[in-house]
């Protein structure tokens, strides 16, 4: 007996030493593909002074063009002098004449002389004022020339450095690229013998009956998810080149891979999720939903261990292990750009579809958003914090400076978190940048405060995802399957809890080979919120 249970902690050792290889590996992954990002914009830049090499050969050729016209005029001037000189010779020749007939006219003989003095006086000063004007003309040139020379080295040497300073721009200057996706909910019919349990069979008629089950296709969207992620959105971004298309840094999904949280069906989604992470090279997590943790024996665990973040402790199979002290988790920290995601598990077992944090969960993540304060903080969980569509409460009439952005808490009959308030108050004193979540099917985008304890100063950006696999609704629909992609800034002196940029959501085209291509910008790149039909603006102005 206590030879196998060392041998098996071996086994748990070396497990955790691939583990760690494993993960040393993703993260040179991902900085081989920030080197191959850096190497795409430095050939960006010389692309672009390429342009400029070929626009200085192009006003050398004006120059060049200039001086054949100041030639030609010279020829000109040469051709004027031929005539001149033929007129003197004419002209000496009837002075000759003249002679012959007259030598005695002595006055005329010295006239002609002077007309031919004063002849040859003005063809030289012409010839020296054609020279002149030449050696001018040449003069120009050649300093214009020789300034857009040096301009040129000056740009190709500015180039050249900028190349330099991006292939070693250090990574706390690079925003962090999140794809995120909830809901798609994988169905595998079960068996029927013996009986499944009373809530099973519910759920059976829900999906077959009510017909949800052909709302959904994720062995459909999920692949080309993965798909999206590598490809990248190509929106503008700081630190980035115009046209940038670098693909995810990370994936989440908020919960509700499954349907039913039967064995067969999360076996099926942690397949679809283990390749998702193989093919992009960057880390997929996620947190449970309440149809993952559908009934108390859905070894939500024993699938998806890997993808949750560091390995539950105490949990009973089917149970969260959320009032263990396990949870939250830190299942992503950048130390160098001060950027991290805390994940919450918020699922249980229950008759309906409500979902619980647990006083223990609570605690802890008060502790750990402090912890995090200095860092630009994404926290995910399945259920909504905030309604996505009832306003704050407008200013009051007697005292307006006292409003807040309050946003209504999302309260939803059997359907929300039974400790939602709890919630609010738990984040309020270190508020983090977003929280995002699914459940509900869905999307929207809010920011504002989910508690009058919440500073002012401190809004939070309420991302939910919707849903990633419902295909029969259409294009427009908010219920139509998409993703988000966004990007975290690092925190600056200007904003020093970090910033969400470039939001977009993401949709099912109207094809049947579209795909993920509907594109909808909701946050611009000045972190604005832009797009009115998918977000609710509780207030116009930004902090």
């Amino acid at each position: 007996g206590g030879g196998g249970a060392g041998m098996e902690e071996m086994l748990r050792e070396k497990e955790r030493m691939v583990e760690a290889v494993l993960a040393e590996g993703k993260v040179l992954s991902v900085r081989v593909a920030e080197k191959e990002a850096a190497v795409k914009g430095m050939r960006g830049v010389l692309a672009e002074e390429e342009g400029r090499r070929i626009e200085a050969e192009e006003m050398l050729g004006v120059v060049r063009a200039q001086l054949e016209a100041a030639g030609a005029k010279m020829k000109r001037l040469e051709a004027a002098e031929k005539s001149a000189t033929e007129a003197k010779e004419a002209a000496d020749k009837r002075l000759r004449e003249l002679g012959s007939e007259s030598k005695t006219r002595a006055g005329s003989a010295a006239a002609l002389e002077a007309a031919r003095a004063e002849i040859d006086a003005l063809k030289k000063s012409h010839r020296t004022a054609v020279e002149n004007s030449v050696m001018r003309v040449q003069a120009e040139m050649q300093t214009r020339l020789e300034a857009l020379v040096a301009e040129n080295a000056e740009k190709e040497k500015a180039a050249a450095a900028e190349a330099a300073r991006r292939a070693v721009l250090p990574a706390m200057s690079r925003p962090l690229r999140v794809l995120h996706w909830t809901d798609v909910h994988f169905h595998v019919v079960p068996k029927m013998w013996p009986l499944p349990g009373l809530k099973t069979m519910l759920g059976l008629a829900n999906l077959h009956i009510r017909g949800r089950a052909a709302e959904f296709d994720a062995r459909r969207t999920v692949p080309a998810i993965a798909r999206r992620a590598a490809m990248g959105l190509g929106v503008r971004t700081l630190g980035t080149t115009p046209g940038d298309r670098r693909k995810a840094d990370l994936v989440l999904c908020t919960g509700d891979v499954a349907a039913l949280g039967s064995q067969e069906e999360l076996k099926e989604a942690a397949v679809f999720l283990r390749e998702m992470e193989v093919k992009m090279g960057v880390p997929v997590k996620l947190v449970p939903g309440n149809h993952d943790r559908y009934v108390a024996d859905s070894p939500v665990d024993e699938n998806f261990g890997s993808f949750l973040g560091r390995a539950a402790r105490g949990s009973k199979k089917g149970e969260s292990s959320a009032g263990d002290g396990s949870w939250p988790r830190i299942i992503f920290c950048d130390h160098a750009r001060r950027i991290a995601v805390v994940a919450m598990d918020q699922s249980r077992p229950s008759k309906l579809s409500r979902g619980e944090c647990s006083a223990v969960q609570l605690k802890n993540l008060e502790q750990i958003l402090e912890d995090l304060k200095s860092f630009a903080v994404v926290l995910i969980g399945h259920y909504p914090l905030v309604h996505p569509t009832l306003r704050a409460a407008p200013p009051p009439l007697l005292n307006p400076s006292a409003w807040q952005p309050l946003i209504p808490k999302y309260k939803l009959l059997g359907r929300s978190l039974i400790d939602v308030d709890a919630f609010a108050e738990a984040i309020s004193k270190n508020p983090p940048l977003a929280y995002l979540c699914g459940h509900h099917h869905s999307f929207y985008v809010r920011r504002g405060l989910a508690t009058p304890s919440q500073s002012v100063s401190k809004p939070t950006w309420f991302l939910c995802g919707g849903n990633s696999a419902c295909l029969n609704v259409p294009v427009k629909s908010r219920r139509r399957a998409g993703v988000f992609e966004f990007d975290v800034l690092p925190p600056t002196e200007a904003e020093p809890r970090g910033s969400i940029r470039s939001l977009r959501r993401v949709a099912w085209g109207e094809k049947e080979d579209d795909e993920f291509s509907e594109e909808r910008l909701l946050v611009d790149v000045e972190g604005t919120l832009v797009d009115e039909f998918a977000a609710r603006q509780d207030f116009k102005w930004r902090v």
